[in-house]
């Protein structure tokens, strides 16, 4: 039988601290093994493997490399992972004790025995650990990307907290309440907050360009180009697109794109032994001859390279997509935009809740705030805009005035000045903004005001920009659909650069906004809306 490469051994990934460490530079060296993917020739063969053959070439399968040892960064990131959940059940340990026993040395007494406060965590410590492994809390495909990250975690800490009920109604195990009352949530609390701090420093260094994954894209010119966009415009993903297999191969070029075509799909898999990469995304099964995918698949396994399948549907992500097995074919089911229902009667109430208590908190800044617009500058207090709201409806949006009076008035004097690509008008430096209204407008306190618009049930705290009617005019194809849902105070356009955004970008923010909306969604824009107001990034 002829012999062929054995299979591919992953690069090892860049990180800041290695990148010209020799010692990191290279694939690691694995024993050749009879290529199991190769192609067959003969009588007996057909193409295919005979029995003798696979009698021979079995044990080669079960002799595949494991897969070899991750970068340095990944190791690193798993190390802090475990650091900050270690340190997490210190302080809840720390915290239970302190809300307990206030600085006593009383021990933990169970069936007649005493123990020192330190047991509860010796015994804790790997229950936690272990949790976490199972429940694959430390799995690298979720790890800084993935929301799931979170939920496993309180999801054990929520198996630990009904293990000690079990314990206690079952063997009669005596456990404090108070204990319980204080320990699971201060867990919970620093578990996420670990995880969370040690993702933002992730980010940070991947926005640098350090701690990515080298991918090769597989797809038709359109998908590989909207898939790369994608990936370099959110460097949080952790991607860095090496090159791409296009059905017209090496003679397509991605000047555009600056990224080099390697060949066409079906190369990629005699290709790959010879790809220093970490990643394969594939667009489109149909590019590759019969069963080559799964060949592909199996060529992967045992190299630590991963296999991604990006969906032709790229702005639909979340919840909405649901495995649906039919007669043992995988199917995904795409579940209708949840622009009703009861998550969003829950989501108008809560925000109209919010919008009343921050009116009354806020009346004190809003009073100082309408006093220095009024005697800054000549004009109303309040600026009243005409908006689109859901489904069309018109309604007065209200802001603090921040510019001229009569400013509305003056723009197709500034029309060849607009900054914006779009149907939007931006001018970086306006002339018609107030020294007060800069301030305003540049930590957004200009557009508290719009707490009233929430409370009368306009306006949505978090949601798409709400457009002017001239806008809406203009709309065409899909755009129309961000008026499925009330227009927001923030939004994703919001916390993604505000003013700095494209007329595109900022349709796409929205329509992925209406097209994946969930309670968790707006918690998390709301959080980065903080930061972002904070940084006064893309506001003018």
């Amino acid at each position: 039988m002829a012999e062929g490469h054995g299979l591919a051994p992953r690069a090892v990934a860049v990180i800041e601290e290695c990148d010209h460490d020799p010692s990191h530079g290279g694939p690691v060296a694995t024993r050749p093994s009879p290529d199991v993917f190769g192609d067959r020739t003969g009588p007996d063969s057909a193409g295919g493997l005979d029995a003798a053959e696979v009698a021979l070439e079995w044990p080669a399968l079960l002799d595949a490399p494991a897969a070899p040892p991750r970068g340095g960064w990944e190791r690193k990131l798993v190390l802090a992972l475990v650091a900050a959940d270690v340190l997490a059940l210190v302080l809840a340990v720390t915290g239970s004790w302190l809300a307990r026993y206030r600085f006593t040395n009383e021990n933990l007494a169970f069936w007649g025995f005493r123990f020192p406060y330190g047991v509860l965590a010796v015994v804790a410590l790997p229950l936690w650990l272990c949790g976490l492994v199972v429940r694959g809390a430390y799995d690298r495909s979720i790890i800084g990307s993935s929301p799931t990250e979170y939920s496993r975690v309180a999801g054990v800490v929520t198996g630990l907290l009904m293990l000690v009920c079990a314990m206690s109604f079952v063997g009669s195990v005596p456990v404090s309440r108070g204990l319980i009352a204080v320990f699971f949530p201060v867990l919970l609390a620093f578990g996420l907050m670990g995880r969370y701090l040690v993702r933002k420093r992730l980010h940070h260094r991947r926005a640098k360009g350090n701690a990515l994954s080298r991918v090769v894209l597989v797809g038709d010119r359109a998908a590989v180009s909207n898939l790369t966009n994608h990936l370099r415009r959110t460097p949080h993903a952790g991607y860095e697109v090496v090159g791409a297999y296009l059905p017209g191969g090496r003679s397509v070029v991605l000047d555009d794109l600056d990224l080099e075509v390697l060949g066409k799909p079906d190369q990629l898999i005699s290709d790959i032994s010879q790809q220093d990469i970490d990643a394969v995304a594939v667009s489109g099964h149909d590019l590759f001859e019969h069963e080559s995918l799964r060949s592909l698949a199996w060529k992967l396994h045992g190299t630590g390279i991963q296999l991604l399948m990006a969906p032709d549907m790229a702005e639909i992500a979340g919840p909405r997509i649901v495995s649906r097995p039919a007669g043992g074919l995988p199917m995904l089911l795409v579940e209708e935009p949840r622009t009703g229902g009861p998550a969003q009667a829950i989501k108008a109430l809560t925000e109209r809740g919010v919008a009343a208590v921050g009116l009354l908190i806020l009346s004190p800044v809003m009073a100082a705030i309408a006093i220095a617009v009024k005697i800054t500058s000549p004009g109303p207090i309040l600026f009243r805009q005409t908006r689109v709201a859901r489904d069309g409806h018109v309604f007065h949006m209200l802001k603090f005035r921040s510019m001229v009076d009569g400013a509305s008035a003056q723009v197709q004097d500034l029309t060849d000045r607009n900054d914006n690509d779009g149907v939007l008008f931006k001018m970086r430096d306006d002339p018609r903004v107030t020294r007060v209204g800069r301030f305003l407008r540049r930590y957004s306190l200009d557009e508290l005001p719009q707490l009233w618009n929430v409370l009368r049930g306009d306006m949505a705290i978090v949601g798409p920009r709400p457009p002017l009617p001239s806008e809406v005019s203009q709309y065409g194809g899909d755009v129309g659909r961000r008026l499925m849902v009330k227009p927001g105070i923030t939004g994703l356009w919001q916390v993604s650069g505000r003013s700095d955004l494209s007329w595109d970008e900022s349709v796409r923010l929205d329509l992925y906004y209406v097209e994946n909306w969930s309670l968790p969604l707006d918690l998390i824009i709301v959080g980065k809306t903080v930061k972002a107001v904070f940084a006064a990034s893309g506001a003018y």
